[in-house]
């Protein structure tokens, strides 16, 4: 996260499924993440230690950091959109979600932590 590969930061868009990495941007086009607003997904590497740290002392209690697919998988345990999604008629629904739980791709890149207060 702080090697020299990272100098301009950590800040990168995705669109179509493609990555724009900080500084990849024409000089003249500016940032990659200024770009088409509103069209391109934000991401970031994030210090987890800082965060859980820094959420811990606002008297946040840590429940869980998660690869994406452990957390969704969690979410959609028992949940009645599993049923639905099992319609003929979702199968594009279905495929998104799976781009989200793939192993290797999205699932495993993208990590969720989730607090909880009293």
């Amino acid at each position: 996260m702080y090697s020299a590969a990272r100098s301009q930061g950590t800040l990168a868009t995705y669109h179509r499924h493609l990555v724009d990495a900080p500084g990849g941007g024409a000089p003249t086009a500016g940032p990659a993440w200024l770009a088409d607003p509103g069209s391109r997904d934000l991401t970031s590497h994030v210090d987890f230690t800082s965060v859980r740290r820094a959420a811990e002392r606002a008297g946040l209690a840590t429940l869980s950091i998660a690869a994406q697919t452990r957390f969704l998988l969690d979410i959609l345990e028992g949940s009645p959109l599993v049923a639905e999604l099992s319609a003929p008629d979702r199968l594009a629904d279905r495929l998104a979600l799976k781009t989200l739980l793939m192993p290797g791709g999205l699932g495993s890149t993208h990590t969720a932590m989730v607090f909880a207060k009293r």
